[in-house]
This record gives C-alpha cells, structure tokens and sequence, in this order.
C-alpha cells in the first residue's frame, strides 16, 4: 500500500463491496462483515445485469470484464470526488509504471480544477507535450474526438497513453485564450527522474545549488541523496529548491525531502473524516539545515510539493517566489485488489504546520510574486529572482 496524501485501512470495505457485486450474500462473506449495513438489494444490479446480457442488440460485443470493472467504477466515482477512483488492471499498472519512473505516452501529470474540468496540472520537462506547448493549467477539453466533461482521471490516461511512437489529438482551452488550440501528440518513452541539480552563479559570482524536484516517486529518496552528497561536497553558498510543474506523488517523499532542511517539528497535518489530527514530523537528522534557501512554485505545484513548500514556509526555513500553486489539500490512499486492479480513495486533508489547507486558500501563495515572461519563455526570471535573494 502506498499513501499520497493516508492511515486508514480500507481493504475490507473495498472487498465485501466487490463480493455484492459479485453476488454474495449481503452480510457474512468469506471475506468477513462489511463496515456497516448498506441497506441496499444487489437484486437490482443483477436484474440489470441480466436484461443487458439478454436483450442487448450486440450481445455479441459485450465484453463482461469491461461491464464488471465499469460497475466497480461507477459505484467509486459517485463519492463525488475526482480524486477518488477505480483503475482497471491495465490502468493500474500504468499508474504503477508512471510513479517507477518509466511508462508510454506524452509527459503530462492531469487533475481536476475547482470547477471539475479535466486539467494538465503539470508537463514533463523535455517530454512531447512540453515540448509542443502544453501548459500548467491548460484545460483539455477533448482526447482526439471525445469530450472530457463526464470523464475520469483513469479513462482520461488510459486516453492519452499508448505505445510509443502514435499520435493522440488534445483540444486544450486557456484562460486568457478566446479559442482552442489542438496539439497532435507523438507518444514516446517518458523517463522522469525525479531530481535533477545544477550549480549557477549570482551576478556577484556565488555559487548557487539549484534542485529540481520534478516528483515524488519510488527513485526519488536515491536522486535526492546523491544530489544532497554533490552539495556537501562544493559547498555552495545557497540553494534553490525548485518545485514548479511538480505534481507530487508519495507523502512520505514529502517528508523525507523536508527533514532535510529542519531540525525537528510538524513537516504535516493530517485530519480525517473524524476531525482526528495527526502530525507527520520530521523523521532523520537533516545535512542542510543551515544553508540559505529559496523554493520556487507555480501553478503546477501540488500535493506532495505543496507539503514541502508549505512546511518550509511556515517553519520560517526559506521564503517562496513565483506564482501561487494549485491548492490540492487532500490525502489518497492507494490499495491494490485482486486480479491486477486498484482503487485510490481520499481518505483526508493535509494541513500545512500553521493549520493552513490549501484547498481553502486555492493554493500557497508565494511570499513574492513573479510572473514569467509570456513573451520571452527563454527567461527565467523566476529563477533570476532566487539568484538575486540568495546574493
């Protein structure tokens, strides 16, 4: 079991749900009792069921695999929460390949705005939808010919991956953009390494670190101890550490990235359905708890990275610049089921150590603001703005 953003076991309500529609009987089950009485008759699905297989013009074409995992779907995606979902097998391993680091398609981490509509909340640096254009914050109104209104965060990458070297046609609104654009996408291999350093100089000749941290996934912990030896062995005047277009990805990354730079103390609040609040604190001795920091975040910051920009800010340990972050406040717990499947549920909020949620203030906000150049992307002139802090 993985936790992105999860302390509650739900392995049994997840099972006997399955074994309903399964056509088990409601209350004992080989699995054990259900958490509570549903009070609902499971006569109705197989009556469906039933009529379906019966009557249907093309039975020929109903596929049962497809038919068992869609009703699984739609029982899990009527909790109303976009972060909450089902992954068929063969999503379930894409899932589990993109947080390994390597998997097919175009290189865009997706989620949902306040309003529900399908976004890219971040693009993979170097990756082809980068590359093409795509942007934080773009809105993907269709995948090739079907429209994202009704659709889910597992239908919309089971959509966008597929074997390198195909196309798929995303139609992608921007706020500040009267009409569409459309960006035909060759797939490739995508390779995320979650940390990537360099050292740059301040205008008065300082050597300056600069992390970026592009995720939190199963290679990061190893990434981020060899940069952090790099570090210690130059000993550089300041450190950037940049999580802009960093999705997230694992909590106990979040953690383990922010015990770096803190000597003790909350690093997260977790509170669940119950109102119950648990800290998460710093767990190992960190070897830069005393170098000058600066993070950088922008509207593709969320999650995972919003845990780290939101202790560091609030512990006094560094100040933020860019552009405020996504605001995803929330905690999935990620199970794997029988026969290859999965499920993600939203099983808590995150607070960062001041009480803040992010999902209220509609992200951090940076303690200053600097827009990028809309009409020269060459320049960094958030980056610029770090250097020149840290002079």
């Amino acid at each position: 079991m993985k936790i992105f953003f999860g302390m509650i076991n739900l392995k049994i309500v997840l099972i006997v749900a399955l074994a309903f529609i399964l056509g088990w009987k409601l209350g004992q089950t080989e699995t054990g009792q259900p958490l509570s009485n549903p009070d609902v008759d499971f006569k109705l699905f197989w009556d469906t069921w039933n009529l379906l297989s019966r009557d249907f013009l093309e039975r020929e074409t109903l596929d049962k695999d497809k038919l068992f995992y869609g009703a699984i779907s739609g029982m899990v995606s009527a909790a109303g929460d976009p972060y909450t979902f089902f992954l068929p097998p063969e999503v379930q391993k894409a899932s589990k390949e993109e947080l390994g680091g390597s998997f097919e398609g175009v290189g865009i981490q997706l989620g949902f705005d306040k309003e529900k509509k399908l976004v890219v909340i971040a693009p993979l640096s170097g990756m082809p939808a980068e590359k093409a254009g795509v942007k934080a914050g773009d809105w993907i109104v269709k995948i090739d010919t079907k429209d994202t209104a009704a659709m889910t965060l597992p239908e919309a990458v089971k959509l966008i991956r597929g074997e390198k070297g195909t196309k798929v046609e995303l139609v992608i609104a921007r706020e500040e953009e009267e009409d569409t654009r459309t960006f035909s996408l060759t797939r490739d291999t995508i390779l995320v390494k979650s940390v990537e350093l360099q050292y740059k100089k301040t205008k008065s000749g300082k050597q300056v670190a600069v992390i970026k941290l592009s995720r939190f996934s199963d290679r990061t912990r190893p990434e981020w101890n060899e940069a952090v030896g790099d570090i210690l062995l130059k000993g550089p005047a300041g450190l950037v550490l940049d999580v802009r277009n960093n999705p997230g990805g694992y909590l106990d990354g979040a953690v383990f990235v922010v015990s770096e730079f803190l000597d003790g103390g909350d690093v997260v609040l977790q509170k669940d359905g119950k109102e119950r609040e648990q800290a998460f604190k710093v767990n190992r001795k960190g070897q830069l708890l005393n170098i000058p920091l600066i993070v950088l975040i922008n509207k593709g910051s969320a999650s995972a990275s919003e845990i780290v920009a939101g202790a560091l800010q609030d512990r006094g340990r560094a100040k933020l610049v860019g552009e405020k972050s996504f605001g995803k406040g929330t905690i999935q717990e990620a199970e794997e089921l029988d026969q290859g499947a999965g499920v993600h549920i939203t099983v808590a909020k995150w607070l960062t150590p001041n009480g803040r949620w992010v999902n209220e203030t509609e992200g951090l906000e940076p303690d200053v603001i600097i827009e990028m150049d809309k009409e020269d992307e060459t320049k960094d002139l958030q980056l610029e703005k770090a250097l020149e802090m840290l002079e």
